[in-house]
């Protein structure tokens, strides 16, 4: 039983220490010794005193392995103390092995679990009450600090770092500090002392030794005056002698055996039987014995030397037969014949002459057995043995034992006796098969079954689920498919011909028998839908085992859709374009989803695509795979390609000896080797870029086109539409103004988007996407206070748009296609010449190559939305006080410093 006693108005020895560390506990139960126990220790009381709830003196009297139990009475409390106790926190079992070691062999281990609050006590363990919902946390936390400052305390001394050693002393001699009920916080009542009585302690006895040391009684070492254990077996100085070790004991219930004086089965718990009490020796009745006159006895001569006693002829007989043995086996002879040899020459003949004798006449003799016996050579050997060597005896037997082998198996009946020949043609069967009956029945037999061995099978027909006779069809599957019952057989066949398997082979048939087979209920709805899927791309209903996965992910496929798509793509596009038609996965530009999906992909097309087709696609994939080796170049000339593993040089193709610069491409010059890549290309007769377009062509694309940022690709863009742009070779998507990459649905880097189940992407604060509400007049502003020109009349020799109006093309959709044509916008005055979205698209083009920021020209309200989108941890909230301006300057300060703009983003020129 535990019983709270109030700590109002009660004096706490241990000071502020003791709450802090209670309150640290409940702060963190798992964590690592709070510091404040560090404070505790150093206070110099005993144990009894800075202990609120335990009775520490009692506890380090009475026990000796008590440090164990106080660390697991301690993780007792720690997991009472879990915001989120353990599942099973409310019962403590006596059968748990660790609890049975540690908590109960210390005297006073259970007390302390009532203190914890386990306070009934049924046959397996200890509990909580019923009505209690929760631990008492101020209860506990009080227990479990006394727990660990009493563990530490322990580990202190044990190390020889404690500072006060002599307050243990004064503990184990019976002089500890012993508290009244009034100074106590929860105490422990067990019905065997007072209101500290964890247990009743034993009286101690007085201390051994005199004031120079002091002698274990454990061990007999002699330890200097001032310790408290003993130095070689650590025992406390006043503990008495261990108990002599008890003898392990056989559980009469289940035969575990027990080791040690456990009262009950440490396997069933059953109670030890009593030990047998020891007999009491009866007194023998004394006999009068009868007087008897004593004679003398003569000498008698001793007797000469006995003869070899039978025990002796057996051992030198056994002795005799192992070496016959040893000597047989060592030259090859059947050791019964050598003892039969051995045998007939008498107990004079030694290993060697036996074998000797043997080898001499045992082939001839066992050849002239077998045969005139029709037995084998190996039934004549056991035959010769067990005969001892009489030729007589031992073809007696042979033909005895045959005849009544013949005799069974003729007359047994059965298999056996079926079909059997008789005659001489039955022994010589007998002996070519070593007189086994298995293998005797099998050659007389070969015969009859010679015609079903010839017979040549034909391929099993397929299952045919369009026949009109469904019950011979469902008669074969439940046959063939090993489904349990004429019903589940009869709905194979049913599902077969809905899904359209027509004529299949039973090895397609596993996924449908297995889904019927296993289903507990089997639901004809449930399985369809379980057993068909619908094609991805075309939506045709397919079996699910016809259907084409890719390992990239679950759409299914039929094999048209598949073979047309990988065909298309392999002919007329690049190969990285040979992803899932579609969810477009994987992302290529993952190595590993990479390496996976080709790997996996290449079995799969050579299966579905034609030789050439299949040939492609090997040679683009490998293209592929050398052009991502930095040292891999294509030649200029004849489009040949090596490995150039120079660092510097010119790079000489091995098959047309043209030589070039691995870096930018142009045909060497002997001026190349002096001069970088850059100023080589400035000089006015510097060779052509081979990759650069014509130059009509590069001044169309730096007025109209756009470059994917990925992999360098310039197109011819169209206005109109939105600022979304997917490059047609490496499927990149990316914004036109900025050219920063949209996020597909999932796959945004930032967790924390708001945006992450969408497509979309994070702009900079100069990218069109934020600057097309802007009015002209203000992003003009912009473009003056940041130094760059700009136009407000259309340029010279521009001609303007038929009919008038903006003359910017823009696709459009008209009845016959789309179609490039004139925006035809009214063109306002001072907008050179452009519509408004024109000339904003132009103006936001400048400044985002120039990289100007917006940051100066930003209202409150755009500045607010600008720091919820670009500050890492959002826009933080107004100061106190601050005042509008106030906030204004510290959000655009906030954003120069952990938002910064970079340089213009856009490509080089083309």
């Amino acid at each position: 039983m535990t019983r709270p006693v109030t700590t109002s108005g009660s004096p706490r020895p241990w000071g502020r220490c003791g709450g802090a560390l209670e309150a640290a506990l409940r702060r963190d139960p798992g964590g690592p010794p709070p510091p404040e126990l560090g404070a505790l220790l150093g206070v110099p009381l005993p144990p009894p005193k800075k202990c609120r709830c335990l009775d520490a003196a009692r506890l380090l009297r009475d026990n000796l392995g008590l440090r164990t139990a106080l660390g697991v009475l301690e993780k007792y409390g720690r997991n009472l103390l879990q915001p989120r106790p353990p599942r099973h926190w409310r019962h403590v079992r006596f059968g748990n092995p660790v609890f049975r070691r540690t908590v109960d062999a210390v005297t006073g281990g259970r007390g302390v679990l009532r203190l914890l609050g386990y306070t009934e006590e049924t046959g397996e363990g200890l509990r909580f009450p019923p009505g209690q919902g929760t631990p008492q946390g101020a209860r506990v936390a009080a227990v479990t600090a006394d727990l660990l400052l009493l563990r530490a305390e322990m580990d202190l001394l044990l190390a020889n770092q404690h500072p006060n050693p002599q307050f243990f002393t004064q503990i184990l001699a019976g002089g500890g500090h012993r508290r009244g009920a009034a100074g106590a916080g929860f105490v422990a009542d067990t019905g065997c002392g007072g209101p500290h009585s964890i247990c009743a302690p034993p009286p101690m006895p007085p201390m051994p030794g005199g004031g120079g040391g002091w002698s274990c009684a454990s061990c007999t070492f002699r330890n200097p005056g001032p310790s408290v254990l003993c130095g070689v077996c650590d025992r406390p100085r006043l503990a008495r002698r261990p108990p002599a070790p008890t003898q392990p004991w056989p559980c009469p219930r289940c035969t575990f055996r027990n080791e040690g004086a456990e009262p009950r089965c440490e396997l069933c718990r059953e109670p030890r039987p009593p030990e047998p009490r020891p007999l009491k020796p009866r007194p023998l009745e004394p006999r009068s014995p009868k007087p008897r006159p004593l004679e003398p006895r003569p000498l008698k001569p001793r007797p000469p030397e006995a003869p070899p006693t039978r025990q002796r002829r057996l051992e030198e007989g056994g002795r005799r037969l192992v070496a016959i043995v040893r000597a047989a086996e060592a030259q090859g002879v059947p050791a019964e014949a050598v003892w039969a040899a051995a045998l007939s020459r008498g107990a004079a003949a030694g290993p060697r002459e036996a074998v000797s004798a043997a080898r001499a006449g045992l082939g001839a003799a066992l050849a002239a057995l077998a045969r005139g016996a029709g037995v084998s050579l190996a039934e004549a050997a056991r035959a010769w043995g067990r005969a001892k060597g009489r030729a007589g005896t031992a073809m007696e037997a042979c033909l005895g034992v045959r005849r009544r082998q013949v005799g069974g198996a003729s007359g047994g009946g059965g298999a056996g006796g079926a079909g059997v020949p008789a005659g001489g043609r039955r022994r010589r069967r007998w002996g070519a098969g070593g007189g086994a009956l298995g293998a005797a029945l099998a050659q007389l037999q070969r015969p009859r079954v010679q015609p079903l061995l010839a017979r040549r099978w034909e391929p099993e027909p397929p299952f045919d689920f369009d026949c009109p006779d469904q019950q011979a069809l469902a008669r074969r599957v439940l046959a063939a498919l090993g489904v349990r019952s004429w019903g589940r057989a009869g709905l194979v066949a049913r599902l077969g011909r809905e899904l359209g398997l027509g004529r299949a082979a039973p090895g397609a048939l596993a996924e449908l028998g297995g889904a019927v087979g296993r289903c507990p209920c089997p639901d004809p709805a449930r399985l369809r839908r379980l057993l068909a899927c619908d094609c991805a791309v075309c939506g045709g209903a397919l079996p699910r085992h016809q259907a084409v996965f890719l390992a990239s992910c679950q759409c299914p496929l039929c094999p048209e859709c598949f073979r047309l798509h990988f065909t298309l793509g392999v002919r007329e596009r690049r190969v990285p374009d040979l992803t899932c038609p579609a969810c477009a996965r994987p992302d290529l530009a993952d190595d590993a989803q990479r390496l996976l999906h080709f790997s996996t992909l290449d079995v799969q097309l050579r299966q579905f695509l034609d030789p050439a087709t299949y040939e492609l696609f090997t040679q683009k994939l490998t293209e592929l795979e050398l052009q991502r080796d930095p040292q891999f170049l294509w030649c200029i000339q004849c489009s040949f390609g090596f490995i150039f593993e120079a660092e510097t040089g010119p790079a000489q193709c091995p098959q047309c000896h043209q030589s070039f610069c691995p870096r930018c491409q142009r045909p060497w010059d002997p001026r190349h080797a002096s001069l970088p890549c850059a100023a080589f290309g400035a000089l006015p007769d510097a060779p052509r870029d081979p990759r650069a377009p014509p130059a009509g062509l590069a001044a169309f694309l730096r007025d109209h086109g756009i470059a994917c940022p990925r992999c360098g690709v310039w197109f011819a863009l169209a206005r109109g539409g939105c600022l979304h742009f997917q490059c047609s070779q490496c499927r990149h998507h990316f914004c036109s103004g900025c050219r920063c990459p949209f996020h597909p649905k999932d796959s945004c880097p930032d967790e924390r988007c708001p945006l992450r189940g969408s497509l979309h992407g994070h702009h900079p604060r100069n990218c069109l996407f934020h600057l097309r509400d802007w009015e002209p007049p203000r992003l003009q502003q912009l473009l003056r206070d940041g130094g760059v020109p700009f136009d407000t009349e259309p340029p010279p020799g521009v001609h303007p748009a038929p009919g008038g109006g903006c003359g910017v093309l823009e696709q459009k959709e008209t009845p016959s296609g789309l179609r490039d044509e004139p925006c035809g916008r009214e063109t306002p005055p001072g907008h050179a010449g452009l519509c408004r979205p024109h000339y904003v698209e132009y103006l936001a083009g400048l400044i985002g190559r120039a990289g100007l920021d917006p940051l100066p020209l930003l209202s409150p309200a755009e500045l607010r939305a600008a720091a919820e989108r670009h500050l890492p941890g959002g826009r933080p909230p107004p100061l106190p006080a601050e005042s509008p301006p106030g906030y204004a300057r510290r959000l655009r300060r906030l954003l120069q410093e952990h938002a910064p703009l970079g340089t213009g983003t856009r490509p080089p020129e083309p």
